[in-house]
């Protein structure tokens, strides 16, 4: 380490760096700060898919559509399945919810079914072992609500095509063909207005049209395909979007964008009684894109923090005065000066 940065010269006595970070180390290890760190962070309920399977079948998949470039080093590899995790994130995130990811290990020991999640989110989760399959299947008749997008459990987690998913009749779905033709997935198309239960919602097209109603009820067209697609399995809902949802994460930056997939998760989700408790709009009476709320847990007391959570080149993007919304009593404090606001 360079010496200008050291905090402590060979004499063991502070330098004049520590002496410059000596106000932020006390504020780091007192009041507001302290508390947060000996907390646990909070979620919602909401449990993500975390499948490692399925980043290594996509990784294959999309360089087989670049495989000369990604040898001669010419590929920027941005896998596709990484827009689309990010993409459930941010959409979780901007409605003021939080979640945690669950790994296939976790879920074939049983973590699904332990009363710690009420909704189970599957994004592009086309890798799924029969274990897995056996415990999402069991968290939806106990009252679960699953929700996925499209090519879901469509292989095992070794990467076989099984023709068909392992929940299609959860979903209450069939396939008319197999869901992976040589490339890697659907391709961008125009945002349509899509009506859902007599509201109009700007959503993707539909990713897969081969997919068909068998059981399920079908909530929205675009094309040839459901848009959204509802079954009630056992005691539970399971909900299958038929989206591609990758380029919401940049989209959502943009000043004029009117993607509709907040308020279709929003009320997707409070079917199963998760509703933001903290709600921030801008002046313009918009949602605010990037503004992060995470709760985390005492012994005795819940900190709510809200923070912006998006920026560009350093710099914040979104509204620069927001209004914020409580459906829940708190104290309210800047996270700074720790006066009431």
């Amino acid at each position: 380490m360079e010496a200008s940065l050291r905090f402590v010269d060979t004499n063991h006595h502070l330098t004049p760096a520590a002496d410059a970070f000596s106000e932020v180390f006390h504020e780091l290890r007192s009041g507001i700060a302290r508390l947060i760190m000996n907390s646990r962070r909070a979620h919602d309920g909401i449990a993500i898919h975390y499948s490692h399977a399925t980043l290594q079948i996509h990784w294959l998949l999309e360089n087989l559509v670049h495989a000369r470039d990604w040898v001669l080093n010419k590929y920027d590899v941005r896998l596709h399945i990484n827009g689309i995790r990010n993409s459930w994130t941010k959409l979780i995130e901007d409605l003021g919810l939080q979640y945690g990811f669950v790994s296939r290990e976790q879920i074939e020991a049983g973590k699904l079914n332990t009363g710690e999640y009420r909704v189970f989110v599957m994004p592009k989760s086309v890798a799924v072992s029969s274990r897995e399959a056996g415990q999402i299947r069991e968290f939806v008749q106990a009252g679960g609500l699953l929700v996925a997008d499209f090519a879901a459990a469509t292989m095992n987690e070794h990467g076989r095509d099984l023709g068909g998913g392992q929940l299609d009749d959860v979903f209450g779905i069939q396939r008319a063909e197999a869901p992976w033709p040589t490339k890697a997935g659907p391709q961008p198309g125009n945002i349509v207005s899509v009506s859902i239960d007599g509201k109009q919602f700007n959503l993707p097209p539909a990713a897969e049209s081969s997919v068909v109603v068998a059981g399920g009820k079908a909530h929205g067209a675009s094309g040839k395909g459901s848009t959204v697609i509802v079954n009630t399995f056992g005691s539970g809902r399971a909900v299958f979007l038929n989206l591609d949802v990758a380029d919401y994460a940049a989209e959502r930056l943009i000043g004029k964008s009117n993607s509709g997939l907040p308020e279709l998760l929003e009320g997707v989700l409070s079917t199963s009684d998760i509703r933001p408790r903290v709600h921030v709009f801008g002046c313009d009476g918009h949602r605010v894109p990037g503004a992060h709320i995470t709760g985390v847990l005492l012994v005795v007391v819940e900190i709510v923090i809200l923070q912006h959570a998006v920026l560009v080149a350093d710099q914040p993007i979104g509204a620069d005065h927001a209004r914020v919304e409580l459906d829940l009593q708190l104290h309210v404090l800047g996270d700074r000066n720790q006066r009431p606001l």
